[in-house]
């Protein structure tokens, strides 16, 4: 939160915001009000309603609201019991480091720290902590340690209301592990602003280090030639980054970038400019952008500076009148070392499941000649394949692969196409080809399993089968189960199933129907008798015997054998069989 992040051996305990609920997530402001009566309170953004609530008569306060824009300006309806409205506008704006009122985070790590090449590893311990208070401020700092490397951070976030929000941090680095010891200081600005009657989004992020010698940890640790070691490569002197987005009507969008590093070492300098414009109509995406580069190095070997600029046309328009689910695609890039450089592009899915995905390209540079590829994947419920076809002008190009994951669990191996974060392993009792409802490439195997691969960690998941995949001779008692998993866990879904024949039995005791609500059952399934003795059983073998109950007497239950054989017999592959069956005592 504070630091870079490093690699450790050790422990870490830290707060995580996959446990939060999503209104709890992110930033949002907190608003305050007065209610006269029993009120309404509406909040909306740019017309659209973000959150709306009934509050008692009194002080209210709503912390709740899902995180949106970055910035804005909420407008605030109170509507009285009496139907007087009262309305206030609460604008706001955030920064990447400012937390909701009343939010703490902490992570703290003890262990070993790794350098790249496992070269170094001292004694480390690094403590950081975010605290958001009332008015939109919020106050953070940390403590990084290792051997005699100390480096204290400390900053605070404050929303402005009208005039933005602005975030300062500065981090006093000492290190006195080596021979030459290393001292410094470095400051980190930020600041964003929105206007949102005019659609405009203004970020601004620098970084100023007070001197040639300021190194974070992994520079302090670094072996000599390594990218991090301080005395082969040029110290950052100062880091700014610049973004501004302007929406316009018809869905266009204008941006503006400038990212520029200075270094240190001879005034040598880095600058990236960026601008574009984009858009979408009738499904047609269009964007023309253009960027210039240039690099400076500032000694007097080589004080020539370099510099590129780049303009790009990009087209995609899609074919789902012609073939579902394809796109065409063109691009014109226009460089100082590639003229008229054009490439041309067809891509999509195919089959029911979207299971099946093809890429085609080519490009046509004057001065590289022609290039092309030719790529294909299939995506399975055990795995994903792809193949794919290159060429240039100096060489051609084959390649295959196969990626997935493999779940072994008591009753068997599943095979799957991705293992991340949390997992549900599906058991449907031992129905094979059924897929999941939202999931169509994910089918159980022959033994009734499948896996999930991604879930939702500390959150609700539901996992639905499709009903319409179940085979003929398998019924489904529940098609939805709940699950709550916590992070990376693999959690069991089991649905209830039987698997066998599906027959409708009217079942009758000397002569009469068997009572209303009467308790039926066979091996693995049961069932309650309906009206005129009939009853629905599933999950069924081919013969056996069904026990009837329908009170604690000896003369309120009886047994009756049932054989489906002759009737599978005349009709191979029925969807309900019906007997009728005499059930004595």
């Amino acid at each position: 939160m504070c630091f870079d992040a490093v690699q450790f051996q050790g422990i870490s305990l830290a707060s995580s915001d996959a446990m939060l609920p999503d209104s709890q997530k992110g930033f949002a402001p907190t608003i305050r009000g007065i209610a006269r009566t029993n009120a309404q309170v509406t909040v909306r953004q740019n017309g659209y309603v973000l959150y709306q609530t009934y509050v008692t008569p009194g002080a209210f306060v709503i912390d709740d609201l899902y995180p949106t824009a970055s910035s804005g300006n909420l407008e605030v309806a109170v509507k009285e019991s009496d139907g007087e409205i009262r309305r206030f506008t609460q604008p706001y704006a955030s920064v990447t480091s400012m937390q909701r009122e009343g939010s703490l985070k902490y992570n703290l790590v003890a262990g070993r720290y790794h350098s790249d090449d496992a070269s170094q590893r001292p004694l480390m311990m690094q403590l950081s902590l975010m605290r958001g208070f009332a008015h939109n401020l919020t106050l953070f700092g940390g403590l990084q340690s290792a051997a005699q490397y100390h480096n204290l951070s400390l900053g605070a976030g404050q929303g402005l209301g009208e005039a933005g929000a602005l975030s300062l941090q500065l981090l006093n680095a000492r290190d006195r592990h080596q021979q030459d010891p290393i001292d410094g200081r470095a400051w980190q600005l930020q600041y964003s602003k929105g206007f949102d009657r005019l659609g405009t989004q203004l970020t601004f992020t620098g970084w100023r280090y007070s001197h040639q010698r300021y190194a974070t940890l992994s520079e302090a640790f670094s072996s000599p030639g390594s990218d991090d070691d301080l005395q082969d490569s040029d110290n950052k002197k100062a880091t700014l980054q610049i973004t501004a987005s302007q929406s316009l009507p018809y869905d266009i969008t204008l941006y503006l970038s400038l990212d520029q590093d200075s270094y240190w070492s001879g005034g040598a300098t880095q600058r990236t400019a960026n601008m574009g414009i984009s858009s979408q109509v009738h499904g047609i995406a269009w964007s023309l952008s253009y960027s210039d580069s240039r690099s400076s190095h500032g000694d007097e070997e080589d004080d020539e500076p370099h510099s590129d600029k780049v303009v790009t046309l990009s087209l995609s328009v899609p074919l789902s009148h012609l073939l579902p689910g394809s796109y065409a695609g063109y691009t014109l890039t226009s460089s100082r070392h590639s003229v008229g450089s054009q490439m041309v592009s067809l891509n999509g899915t195919l089959l029911d499941n979207h299971a099946l995905s093809y890429a085609v390209s080519q490009t046509r540079d004057r001065q590289n000649g022609s290039s092309g590829s030719l790529t294909a994947g299939y995506s399975s419920g055990r795995g994903d394949l792809n193949l794919g076809y290159s060429h240039d002008s100096q060489a051609a190009r084959l390649n295959y692969g196969a990626s997935g994951g493999i779940l072994i669990h008591r009753h068997g191996v599943v095979f799957t196409p991705e293992m991340n974060g949390a997992v549900v392993l599906i058991d449907a009792g031992g129905a094979g080809g059924v897929t999941l409802a939202n999931q169509k490439t994910i089918a159980t195997n022959g033994d009734g399993y499948a896996v999930l691969p991604f879930a939702t960690a500390y959150h609700r998941n539901d996992v639905s089968l499709d009903s319409h995949s179940l085979p003929e001779n398998v019924d489904l008692a529940n098609s939805t189960v709940t699950l709550v998993p916590t992070k990376d866990a693999v959690v069991l879904a089991r649905f209830h199933t039987h698997v066998g024949y599906k027959a409708l039995f009217t079942l009758q005791s000397r002569g009469q129907p068997l009572p209303f609500g009467s308790e039926v059952r066979a091996k693995d399934t049961n069932s309650i008798v309906a009206s005129e003795g009939q009853v629905y059983l599933a999950g069924l073998a081919p013969k056996g015997t069904l026990y009837a109950q329908w009170g604690p007497g000896p003369q309120q239950r009886c047994s009756a054998r049932y054989d489906l054989t002759p009737t599978l017999a005349q009709t191979p592959h029925p969807l309900i069989l019906q007997q009728t069956l005499s059930c004595p005592f």
